[in-house]
Parts: C-alpha cells; structure tokens; sequence
C-alpha cells in the first residue's frame, strides 16, 4: 500500500530493524535476485541452494504482490536470462 504501485529509491520508506540495525526494502520494492539455483532448501542456519539447476531463486516479492505475498522467505524461481520491471538484485559490501 505505501509503493506507490512502483519502485522506489532504496531507503525512501521506514526501514525493517533487525538486532538494532536498518535494512531497507527487504520486502517489497522489488524481487531480488539471488545467488541460489531453485530447489529444496536444506534446513538449518544459513540453507544453501542446489549446486546446479536450469532456474534461479528470487526472494521478497516486489511493489505489485499483495501483502501476504511479501516476506524475505518467499521464493519462487526464473529463468537465468528472465527479465521483468519487478525484478532487481542487491548490492552488498562490507563497512571497513
């Protein structure tokens, strides 16, 4: 409901508090690619994707998924070369 029915720049809206830190747009802006090939997840702390595979899993939904559809646990998967105006990555570094 706060998208505005499109993206947004990241850190626009209240961000998600976790252990006392910001992380902005986890849920919601738009899904993310990620580095895992779709497949069963094996449990425990920190599940690994599959090895290899012919699709890739994307997370967290984006601006055009209702609610209960949004959540950093939601995966589905695409193609490799699948592209979408709904669909993005996330760059990560490390603070020195």
């Amino acid at each position: 409901a706060n998208s505005d029915k499109k993206t947004h720049p990241v850190a626009e809206l209240k961000p998600l508090i976790i252990d006392g830190k910001d992380f902005y747009d986890l849920h919601g802006n738009v899904w993310e690619w990620t580095n895992d090939w779709f497949g069963q997840l094996q449990g425990g702390e920190d599940p690994q994707g599959q090895k290899s595979g012919s699709v890739r899993a994307i997370r967290g939904g984006s601006w055009f998924n209702v609610a209960r559809d949004l959540g950093s646990a939601r995966r589905l998967y695409v193609e490799p070369g699948f592209r979408s105006y709904d669909l993005g990555f996330r760059l990560v570094r490390t603070l020195k």
